[in-house]
């Protein structure tokens, strides 16, 4: 297998609760960092589903949202921004509603950011109920507010009918209540946005108004797939995906990649040099070790011997991590692993087994109590309650089945 990283499609499955955000105040820039974390959290909720509070690298989400910023201030200030903004869920019933905050708390630590959502959307990523699946490289390339907006609007929608929506409606969705006239809302809303989207993205939008007289007071969106060969390129950008110990259990450990590119994406740093011990992280040898590392060799192969100098190093760590790293100590490690994980699959497929027959063997036996008479049934109790001495019915009831099982063969 090459070290050699590929092109992904990284896609977000978002809450449609969230995609219906009813606020102006957010930017595009802002929606998109919003959508990075919450990528992140449904990725480690699908590891761990009592996790509260996530961390994610800064790098990660300026690369993966496309903010160009070099310093962290206007970071800091969008974030600041998300987490005053309030969330109205626009329920089918108009009477019910439901009102929340984005962000709970945020928190940067060196090159990371902690942060914990509210548990309401925590709950919707668990669920993974009524989502909307996002391209998260689309949407990094929209520029636009209204464009972003109107994706989301529309991708929610992509196997269904768009709905028809009132002016008030519409302006609702996209913060726009403080254009009054239809033609403000065309020309600086939907003209704009849905020409980006149709420039960019891989589907196509159209709009249809709806008049009661000469007044415009109702709008409908419609979609269309474009064919793959329509769809412009997006420059890819990378993410780190599930751990090693999380692959397929038949998948082959990485090998040494022979060439690399010679400037490692600070993501793939930031990411691998968390898994350091936290006293190492800040040393810039060490820093150096693992960018000097990218530049020959895959994150998957880096990440195993990291893991494994964690593990054994007991004096220098530096030195030690890259002799691991020269000579792949890490890889038997990565194969005990493997090996260890295909035993807990097999264990856990014969329990899996052990627990289907006991529970067919339990269903068959109540089915055969149900088809004796009531009489039959009666006898076999009072055989129990004489064997054992009991006035627990429930208990007499399970011995009298398991009596009469045995007795039928």
């Amino acid at each position: 297998m090459s070290g050699k990283k590929a092109n992904k499609k990284i896609t977000l499955k978002k809450p449609s609760q969230v995609t219906m955000i009813s606020n102006g105040e957010i930017s595009a820039t802002q929606r998109k960092a919003y959508n990075v974390l919450l990528y992140k959290a449904s990725q480690e909720l699908k590891k761990d589903n009592t996790k509260n509070v996530f961390l994610i690298a800064i790098s990660e989400i300026k690369n993966t949202a496309g903010i160009k910023a070099t310093d962290n201030w206007h970071l800091k200030k969008d974030l600041r921004s998300l987490m005053n903004v309030q969330v109205e869920i626009i329920h089918e019933k108009k009477d019910n509603w439901d009102i929340f905050v984005l962000l709970s708390h945020i928190k940067k630590e060196n090159n990371f950011l902690k942060f914990e959502i509210p548990s309401i959307i925590r709950e919707a990523l668990i669920r993974e109920d009524y989502f909307t699946t996002l391209d998260l490289m689309i949407l990094k390339s929209l520029r636009g507010k209204y464009a972003v907006i109107l994706y989301e609007f529309a991708i929610r929608y992509n196997k269904v009918e768009m709905p028809k929506l009132s002016i008030d409606e519409f302006k609702l969705l996209t913060g726009t209540q403080n254009y009054r006239d239809f033609s403000d809302v065309r020309k600086k809303v939907i003209e704009p946005g849905i020409k980006e989207i149709n420039e960019k993205t891989d589907i196509e939008m159209s709009y249809e108004p709806f008049k009661a007289g000469r007044k415009v007071v109702a709008i409908k969106f419609s979609l269309k797939r474009k064919e793959q060969d329509e769809i412009i390129n997006i420059t890819p950008f990378s993410i780190q995906s599930e751990p090693v110990e999380k692959r397929a259990t038949n998948q082959p450990a990485p090998d040494k990649a022979t060439t690399k590119n010679p400037t490692p994406d600070q993501t793939n740093i930031d990411i691998l040099i968390a898994l350091l011990p936290e006293k190492h992280r800040e040393k810039k040898t060490i820093q150096k070790t693992i960018s000097n590392a990218l530049k020959k060799y895959d994150a998957d192969y880096i990440r195993r011997n990291i893991k494994y100098a964690n593990k054994n190093a007991n004096g220098n760590y530096r030195a030690y991590l890259a002799k691991a790293l020269a000579a792949d100590w890490g890889l038997g490690l990565y194969e005990d692993q493997q090996e260890a994980a295909k035993v807990q699959d097999v264990v856990k497929a014969a329990q899996a087994a052990a627990e289907a027959e006991q529970k067919a063997e339990s269903e068959a036996r109540q089915a055969y109590w149900s088809s004796l008479s009531i009489k039959t049934q009666a006898d076999w109790l009072e055989k129990a309650q004489r064997k054992f001495k009991s006035k627990d019915q429930k208990f007499l009831m399970g011995f009298a089945v398991s009596m009469v099982w045995a007795a039928r063969k």
